[in-house]
C-alpha cells in the first residue's frame, strides 16, 4: 500500500488501467507488457493524438511494475510535475496547509525513483524553467539508464532537442485510430 500512495498512481486506475482492459492495438500492448519484465532500451515513448490509450498503457506499466517487480514507480502528468516543484519554490517548500518537502525533492526522487511515468509531455507551458527542469531530470535518467516512460501528443521532434534526442534511443511507438472518447461520443 505504501508504495501505491508514494507512485502517485490516481486509486481508481487500479481497476481501469490494466493491460487486461485495454481495447487497442496489439503492437502497443505487447511492446509495453514485455517492458515491465525487461525495459530495455530504458526509454520508451507512446505517441499519438488525444484519445489513443497512451495514458492507459503507461498507467498499466506502471501498475504491473508494482505487482511483478514490488519496486516504486512514480506517475505525473508534466504539467502538475512541474506545478509541485513550483509551488515549493514559491512557499519556500512550506505550503500553507503544512510541512511539504524542498522544491527539489520530488525532482531528486524523479531521479531515483526506478520507474518513472511522465505524462503528456509536451503539453506543459514552454518556459525556460520548465525546460531546464525537465532536461535535467530527463538527462539523469538517461545517463543512468532508468526506466522511464513518456507519453505525448507530440511527434518527438517538436520536443525540447535535448529530451527528444535522448528519447530516440529509447523505444517509440506510435499509436494511431480515433480517439475512443469520440468514437464513444457519438455511440451515445
Amino acid at each position: 500500500m505504501f508504495i501505491e500512495l508514494q507512485a502517485n498512481l490516481p486509486p481508481p486506475t487500479r481497476r481501469t488501467h490494466r493491460f487486461s482492459a485495454w481495447k487497442g492495438g496489439g503492437e502497443a500492448l505487447r511492446v509495453c507488457q514485455a517492458y515491465v519484465t525487461k525495459p530495455q532500451p530504458p526509454f520508451l515513448t507512446l505517441v499519438g493524438v488525444p484519445g489513443l490509450g497512451k495514458t492507459h498503457l503507461a498507467l498499466a506499466i506502471a501498475w504491473e511494475w508494482i505487482e511483478k517487480r514490488r519496486t516504486q514507480p512514480l506517475y505525473y502528468q508534466v504539467e502538475a510535475f512541474l506545478e509541485k516543484i513550483r509551488h515549493g519554490y514559491d512557499h519556500g517548500g512550506n505550503g500553507s496547509t503544512g510541512w511539504e518537502p524542498a522544491p527539489d525533492a520530488l525532482l531528486d526522487f524523479a531521479k531515483r525513483v526506478p520507474l518513472l511515468v511522465l505524462d503528456d509531455l509536451g503539453v506543459e507551458a514552454k518556459t525556460e524553467w520548465a525546460v531546464a527542469k525537465l532536461d535535467d531530470l530527463v538527462d539523469h535518467r538517461y545517463i543512468n539508464q532508468m526506466a522511464t516512460v513518456f507519453t505525448t501528443n507530440k511527434l518527438v521532434k517538436m520536443l525540447p532537442d535535448r529530451i527528444a534526442d535522448r528519447m530516440w534511443e529509447g523505444r517509440i511507438v506510435t499509436l494511431e485510430g480515433e480517439s475512443y472518447r469520440r468514437k464513444r461520443g457519438r455511440s451515445h
